[in-house]
């Protein structure tokens, strides 16, 4: 690395880390907390050591800094040009790749693809797909590259049950570097659209529910959802978005979500980011309600309501795809402007105590289903658990197909 490139690096390190401290201490406050001896020496000795560097830096020849704002200038140029290329939000829908109205194909269920790489049981462990960040980059790489091959335009991160504090209790990571394993599944991302040579893939950051982090399968009950007040549910996912963000994401995906309270709260968090846009999709516990037994089309149009400018789409993922065409008409009867998402399961069911999936009544395949949610008007559609690339391919063929007859 140059002097150049590592005073850039260096610099751009400082700005996001006395923002982080800022935000360290109003997430502390938000919770109604006062900061404990603890947090005042830890704040205060990165706060030194943040302001040494920077006066280390302020220090350099002159030309160095010059350098460094031009640098700075042409990227946020760089920046814009690419999200004007691969991004066009207007009145809260997303239209990608030149404005096409076309469904938009998403990948698949990430651990199933994952373990045609892998030797070892996924299932299972509290950190679930997210341990492996740590441990077996080429295989999340190789993940990621069987749903580009198969034809998805948004891939989403392997960050869905990764936290800061599941990687230091579950994983020994130090605290200091207890964020950069969410940084990577960003840069793994872009490591395999780079090998699959496909600059035009959206990576869409993965943001699990507070049940997914609690690895106790409570996203399927939101027996949780009671517990936690809309400044918590923020300040428990706010290090997930900034990694994210930080790292150049520009669509969340905000899934898996068992309850109103933490969805918008959720949307109430996005707005903190408003150069970034999300969708927000339920588990369902049947055809009407989402897992903690409110309405889907109630809370779908709600958090629509509320997130409309930043929003790309409200639907529902990791559940039977026999409910989607139901949850999709009732929430159309409400509000037929919300744009939809859905990636469902299998139609297998997973079972929280024996933490394995085990088959359930449907016996059909996503793909049977696509023509009926295409003929509805469904927006972003692709595959959750159970759903490898083979799937997202024969989904993406009723996809390819659909669009050649309303062409024609």
């Amino acid at each position: 690395m140059s002097e150049f490139e590592r005073l850039r690096s260096d610099r751009a390190r400082i700005r996001r880390s006395f923002t982080n401290i800022g935000k360290k201490i109003d997430a502390v406050l938000t919770v109604g907390r006062e900061l404990t001896d603890g947090d005042l020496n830890e704040l205060t000795s990165l706060f030194q050591l943040l302001t040494v560097r920077n006066d280390e830096l302020v220090g350099k020849d002159s030309d160095y800094l010059e350098m460094l704002e031009l640098d700075e200038a042409k990227e946020k140029e760089l920046n814009a040009e690419q999200d004007k290329k691969c991004y066009c939000f207007h009145s809260g829908a997303c239209k990608i790749f030149e404005e096409s109205p076309d469904p938009i194909l998403i990948d698949g269920g990430f651990s199933t693809e994952l373990s045609r790489h892998i030797n070892e049981r996924i299932d299972g462990h509290p950190l679930w797909t997210a341990r492996f960040l740590i441990t077996d980059k080429e295989a999340c790489i190789s993940a990621h590259r069987g749903f580009i091959k198969a034809g998805a335009k948004i891939i989403r991160t392997n960050s869905y049950q990764a936290s800061a504090d599941g990687f230091i209790k579950h994983m020994g990571v130090p605290s200091a570097e207890a964020i950069k394993p969410i940084v990577d599944s960003v840069a793994f991302c872009r490591k395999a659209m780079e090998l699959e040579n496909n600059s035009d893939v959206i990576i869409g950051g993965s943001i699990g529910p507070i049940g997914a982090l609690r690895g106790d399968g409570s996203e399927y009950s939101g027996k949780y959802c009671n517990d936690l007040t809309p400044q918590e549910y923020m300040c428990l996912h706010r290090h997930r978005v900034d990694a994210l963000v930080n790292s150049g994401v520009k669509l969340l995906c905000f899934e898996t979500i068992p309850c109103s309270s933490e969805a918008l709260a959720l949307v109430e968090l996005l707005k903190q980011y408003p150069n970034v846009r999300a969708w927000v999709s339920f588990s369902c516990r049947n055809d009407h309600q989402i897992s903690n037994g409110e309405i889907f089309a109630k809370v779908a149009a709600q958090c629509w309501k509320e997130g409309k400018d930043q929003l790309v789409a409200v639907g529902v993922n990791c559940m039977d795809p026999y409910w989607v065409s139901t949850l999709f008409k009732e929430l159309k009867n409400l509000d037929s402007t919300v744009p939809f998402v859905a990636y469902p399961n299998s139609g297998e069911r997973y079972d929280t105590v024996i933490k394995e999936w085990v088959q359930g009544e449907n016996k059909k395949v996503i793909a049977d289903y696509v023509q009926e949610w295409l003929e509805m008007g469904i927006k972003y559609v692709g595959g959750c658990c159970r759903n490898s690339s083979n799937e997202i391919k024969d989904i993406g063929a009723v996809i390819n197909k659909w669009k050649e007859v309303n062409r024609s």
